[in-house]
Formats: C-alpha cells, sequence, structure tokens
C-alpha cells in the first residue's frame, strides 16, 4: 500500500488489546504508549533488552486521562480458582504479525523488539529476514531508550533481519508534553541524552540501521534539532508521528516543515481534539478522521525524504491532556512567540470537537474486555478503508487535508 508515494505499513501499538500484547507487559495498556516511562536526566532507565523487566516503568495514569477508571491490565474474567479465560488469541509473533501484514495489503510492520525479537537466536531472526523479503515487506524496529545498553541489542537485531530503522523514545516528559517533573533540568536532561547518543551512533552506522527519535510527547522540535545537531551522525534523525506536534504545542505543519530532513520514518497518527479549560485533550480515532493534516505532512516528508516510509500507529488508549493554559507549563520549553502559539490555539479551536461529546474511550470508561478489543479492531479496519479511498484516489489530492470538512 502507498500513499502519495509513501508505503504503508503498520504498528502494533495502539492495537495491543486486539492482538493480546497487553498480557506480556507488566504495566497493563501501557504497552499501546510505545512502552515509554518517563525517565530521569541521568538516563538510569533500564535496559529493554530480553532480560529486563521494565520495572522502571512509572504508571502513566498521571499522565494520560483524566478519568479514575484503572488501566484494563487484565484481558479475562475470573472462573473457578481464577482460573483466567482470555477473550483474545495468543500473542503473535514476529512471523505471524508478518503475515497479518501481508493478509492486510499493506507494505511493512514495526517490530517491536521487546517482544518479539529481544532473546530471539541468530536463526531465528534470519528466519524473519528471510520471509519480509520473499514477501517483499519493509520492516521497523522499535526499541527505546538513548543509552548504548538499550540500544545495541536492538540495533545488532534490526540489522541482522534487514530493517530499515530502529525507532527510539528517550523519555523525561511525561506523556501530554508536561516537562514538569524535570523543572529547571530539561537542558541538561536533552544534553545527557544527546552526549549518551553519540554514543550510540557509532553502532547504528556499524549495522547500517539508522537510529530515529520519535516526538513521543515530549521532546519538541527544538529538541530533536539540538540533538541531531550533536551528534553529527548521518544514522541519527526523526521518527514523525504525525499526531504528537500538538502534545508539544507545534502546528503538526510547521513541526513538519522543521524536521522534514532529518525524518528516517514516520508514525501515521490521528487524533481528536476536545478544549479543556487547563488546555485540550487529544483522543485517538481512526487514521483519517480527526484533526492531523495528515496527507500534507506526508508530501512535505516525501519532497525532503523520498524513501521514507510510514508505519499505522494508532494512540494510545486513554486521552492525553495538553495542559498549555497552566502556567508552570511552559518554562522548560525554548522560548515560543505570540503569533507560533496562536497558530496552535487557532488550529486547536479551528479543530476542535463539540463541548458535549463523549471524549473518554471505552478503556477509561471500563468496558468489559471484548468491548476493548472489538473497538480497536473497528478502528483498524476503519483507518485501512480511509488508505485505500485514499489510494484509489491517486493519494487522494495530497497536499490537501486527510478529511473532509476540514
Amino acid at each position: 500500500m502507498q500513499v502519495g508515494g509513501i508505503e504503508i505499513g503498520w504498528s502494533p501499538y495502539g492495537y495491543t488489546h486486539a492482538l493480546g500484547l497487553e498480557r506480556l507487559s507488566p504495566q497493563g495498556s501501557q504497552t499501546s504508549q510505545g512502552e515509554q516511562g518517563a525517565q530521569g536526566p541521568s538516563g538510569s532507565h533500564s535496559s529493554h533488552s530480553s532480560h529486563s523487566s521494565h520495572s522502571s516503568h512509572s504508571s502513566h495514569s498521571s499522565h494520560s486521562s483524566d478519568s479514575s477508571h484503572s488501566s484494563h491490565s487484565s484481558h479475562s474474567t475470573s472462573g473457578p480458582n481464577d482460573t483466567a479465560v482470555t477473550s483474545t488469541p495468543p500473542p503473535p509473533d514476529a512471523l505471524a504479525m508478518l503475515e497479518m501484514t501481508r493478509a492486510r495489503g499493506l507494505a511493512g510492520v514495526e517490530l517491536p523488539y521487546r517482544y518479539v525479537l529481544a532473546g530471539r537466536t541468530g536463526a531465528q531472526l534470519d528466519e524473519i529476514a528471510r520471509v519480509a523479503k520473499t514477501s517483499g515487506l519493509f520492516l521497523h524496529v522499535a526499541a527505546n531508550g538513548y543509552t548504548l545498553d538499550q540500544l545495541r541489542e536492538p540495533l545488532e537485531a534490526a540489522a541482522r533481519i534487514g530493517a530499515r530503522v530502529v525507532r527510539t523514545t528517550i523519555g523525561g516528559a511525561k506523556i501530554g508534553g508536561d516537562r514538569r517533573p524535570l523543572a529547571g533540568r530539561w537542558q541538561q536532561f536533552v544534553t545527557d541524552v544527546a552526549d549518551a547518543l553519540a554514543e550510540v551512533t557509532p553502532i547504528a552506522e556499524r549495522c547500517g540501521v539508522p537510529l530515529g527519535i520519535e516526538n513521543h510527547q515530549d521532546v519538541s522540535s527544538e529538541d530533536l534539532l539540538y540533538i541531531i545537531d550533536r551528534c553529527q551522525s548521518e544514522m541519527l534523525g526523526v521518527t514523525l508521528d504525525t499526531g504528537n506536534p500538538l502534545a508539544t504545542a507545534e502546528h503538526p505543519l510547521h513541526m513538519t516543515r522543521r524536521l522534514a530532513p532529518h525524518v528516517v520514518d514516520i508514525h501515521l497518527k490521528d487524533y481528536r481534539i476536545y478544549i479543556s479549560e487547563s488546555g485540550y485533550r487529544l483522543v485517538r480515532c481512526p487514521v483519517g478522521s480527526g484533526a492531523v493534516p495528515l496527507l500534507q505532512m506526508l508530501e512535505i516528508v516525501a519532497q525532503a525524504r523520498p524513501q521514507t516510509r510510514a508505519v499505522i500507529e494508532h494512540g494510545a488508549d486513554q486521552a492525553r491532556h495538553i495542559r498549555v493554559f497552566e502556567p508552570d507549563y511552559w518554562p522548560d520549553y525554548p522560548p515560543r512567540s505570540a503569533g507560533a502559539f496562536a497558530e496552535v490555539i487557532g488550529f486547536v479551536i479551528h479543530h476542535a470537537r463539540p463541548g458535549d461529546e463523549e471524549w473518554r474511550t471505552p478503556v477509561e470508561l471500563g468496558e468489559p474486555e471484548p468491548n476493548v478489543v472489538a473497538w480497536q479492531e473497528r478502528e483498524f479496519q476503519s483507518t485501512l478503508a480511509w488508505l485505500e479511498s485514499v489510494q484509489q484516489h491517486g493519494g487522494g489530492g495530497i497536499g490537501g487535508e486527510s478529511a473532509a470538512g476540514r
């Protein structure tokens, strides 16, 4: 599948209940957030290798939804003797994900290192590479962290399976662009990250696999450009998440233009916007049905980096609250002009959903697991239908907005 010349694959994040991956996560639905918790400036986040327990991932409840409902960390109902009865099939391995990719007519898949690559033998990795090659599918790898210990094994595994990119996240802020946990220390944190990544880039260069830092509702375009400039490696770039510029109070098109020369892959995500007293909420939705100007963003990247590929990534199970109207939200952000902020708020107001519309997701509403699974599957099918429609219309007038009525 292609849109505007960009090949489209998929990522299991945001689809983890339907896949059964939630049962592999010690933090329940945290997998929907890309496995990442906030990290301190010391970079002491535990290694994401095959033996990592990820116990350092703190609960995301404080930086996701305002709902008091707890995350769906269980996929089962209790029977006699508390025997779990799951509502989803066993979680797929990498080869099963490749088969799912082919069945859905997509061009590739982002494989989560932690779940389907870590600890695999060389022969197993070679088989993944063989199947992907014979199927004509591209592979990306999703990792996390910024230290050599966290990224060496994902980069080496990616090279062995023939992956084109390793995406990583660096943390530091709460999801939703909230830097207050590192108040007064954010710039030092970013500098420490850059210096750590400077030790990683020689491995990426040796492996021949670019490393993309995702704008994961933590780092802004200013931070990403600073890190790239400080590291000075052609193998370090950006994984552009199309939904996340709004989480650092940036206009999606402006962020895309700034980062386009450095983009190595794309997470294709959409959000609906709901205004709040503190700012606005970003709520996941099928790609093509929300506020994000997806086709324009793809066009900008395609012109700057024609070989870039994208993967569908639905948002997290909980809404993201971007609290830009709270005064202490801003001190650790770079200076922004009044005009730039006005453009972002104008975008938010223009695309905001009705105030009386329910914004909570089925997870936040505490719906049973089968309902959550069905909801994720419906969203995925709706996204595929939109992409097929765009593809049939030759890019859907690429350069326009991603859905009618905007």
